[in-house]
């Protein structure tokens, strides 16, 4: 911080409740210069060395980020700092996840693109409440670091994320305390909203005991319907989709993908591989829907 002229503490300025658009984060300073990064390819791996320290991602998802961050970036209009950022932002997921073999990417695990799709046309969902840059199917997303996430599009973390309108889906993490938390910030927001405002959540429902987060979303006078779905009569994407060398979502997927895709007459038939015809399409693409305009959000001192 002392070689680029940054104090450590940085006061932000007081900010008056307001409605504005929802946007992308933006850091308080400037970014300081970004070291050198090396970038080559293995077959369909882009693969990106800064030190003698390399990290990997599939091409389409290299491309996915590409996107995001000319969707989102205001300050690199010639992408000179694009792949240093890149690099920050998988060297920070690989290290969440952990060193191991597909450890921890039960973290990132989300919803199949089909369950988007009918998100998206049944009730308008165009932001995701838990997400990042490699799992997000929307360019409009909460995220857990912001300061690496923001180039790409994340609104910050979903608990400081104060929405007024909209339509929201939610898949956070099965960690109890954060599902917890969850719902005492959407009661919250749900509460003080004058305007149209839901959340569409997906929990694992734990009985044995059973968590607060379910138990109080049941009770909730906020809860218009409950969808329950038996186990394994459902599917996740990997967490690991952006290493993955090819995605096929289960024995439906093994005989590849024809025709066209049908919509599906319910949400249900979407999150149920044996509903209909969900999984006959296109494949799951990490593509981010664009979106006609960002959601209002309210900021302030709280916000």
């Amino acid at each position: 911080l002392k070689e680029n002229n940054i104090s450590e503490e940085v006061e932000a300025p007081e900010v008056e409740p307001r409605l504005v658009y929802c946007y992308p984060v933006r850091l308080a300073v400037s970014a300081p210069p970004m070291p050198s990064v090396e970038m080559h390819m293995e077959n369909n791996v882009v693969c990106i060395r800064y030190k003698g320290e390399m990290v990997k991602v599939s091409r389409n998802y290299f491309s996915k980020l590409w996107l995001l961050y000319r969707y989102s970036c205001i300050d690199d209009s010639a992408f000179e700092r694009f792949l240093p950022r890149v690099w920050c932002l998988l060297r920070r997921y690989q290290m969440m996840f952990g060193v191991g073999l597909y450890e921890g990417t039960g973290l990132q695990g989300s919803l199949p693109v089909h369950v988007f799709e009918a998100l998206h046309r049944l009730f308008g969902v165009s932001f995701e409440c838990f997400a990042s840059p490699l799992n997000c199917y929307f360019r409009q997303y909460c995220s857990a670091f912001p300061d690496t996430d923001g180039y790409f599009g994340s609104r910050g973390p979903c608990l400081d994320f104060a929405p007024l309108s909209g339509s929201f889906e939610a898949n956070p993490p099965f960690c109890e305390e954060l599902m917890d938390a969850m719902v005492s910030h959407f009661e919250r927001l749900l509460e003080s909203s004058p305007e149209p405002l839901s959340f569409i959540v997906f929990i694992p429902e734990w009985r044995e005991p059973p968590t607060p987060a379910l138990t109080r979303m049941e009770q909730s006078r906020f809860k218009r319907h409950q969808l329950i779905l038996p186990a394994f009569e459902h599917e996740y994407r990997s967490g690991s989709q952006h290493i993955c060398k090819k995605w096929v979502p289960g024995r439906a997927g093994e005989g590849g993908w024809a025709g066209q895709a049908r919509p599906s007459p319910t949400l249900s038939h979407c999150l149920c591989p044996q509903g209909g015809n969900a999984l006959q399409g296109r494949p799951q693409h990490g593509r981010a829907l664009p979106t006609e305009r960002p959601w209002l959000c309210q900021v302030g001192t709280d916000a």
